[in-house]
């Protein structure tokens, strides 16, 4: 999803799947990949949309940076490191995703973490601890990110 038109969309869809099983509004709950830079500027209004269903915002990595760097390719001041070296705690990954809690906050609705790209290696015990590790490192890192943001009146 890039902008609130498309949860606008969305919602119509969710709208008439409860309308055709004729369930009551706001039975089918979502949560919503936040994906794109663009998506950011609009985080409000897309929680507002989509209020009926709408469960939380999920910080997405991996099409999230690709969005920045096509959006910023031609500007010198948004160059990133390599895009392999680019991890939640990047500054302005860090920013992204203290800007989704804090919305998130704001507005009642729960954030989570986005997929971790490591998978489980079933017949390698080592490869599979060391992908183990980095996935909970990536998830320690954003509850810290979170608990530290409680902490800040302008946060809360």
């Amino acid at each position: 999803m890039e902008n609130y038109h498309e949860a606008e969309l969305w919602n119509e869809v969710l709208d008439a799947a409860e309308d055709y099983l004729k369930l009551p509004r706001g039975t089918i709950k979502v949560t919503v990949l936040v994906e794109h830079i663009l998506f950011t500027y609009e985080i409000d209004e897309v929680l507002y949309v989509l209020r009926d269903h709408i469960v939380g915002l999920n910080c997405g990595r991996w099409d999230y940076i690709f969005s920045y760097l096509k959006a910023f390719r031609n500007h010198r001041e948004f160059l990133t490191p390599n895009r392999s070296e680019i991890r939640m705690m990047t500054p302005f990954m860090q920013n992204y995703a203290r800007f989704v809690i804090k919305t998130c906050h704001q507005r009642g609705a729960h954030v989570m973490g986005g997929m971790a790209a490591q998978i489980p290696i079933k017949f390698d015990a080592d490869a599979n601890a060391k992908a183990l590790s980095a996935v909970q490192e990536v998830n320690k890192n954003l509850i810290i990110l979170k608990r530290k943001m409680q902490t800040l009146p302008k946060f809360r």
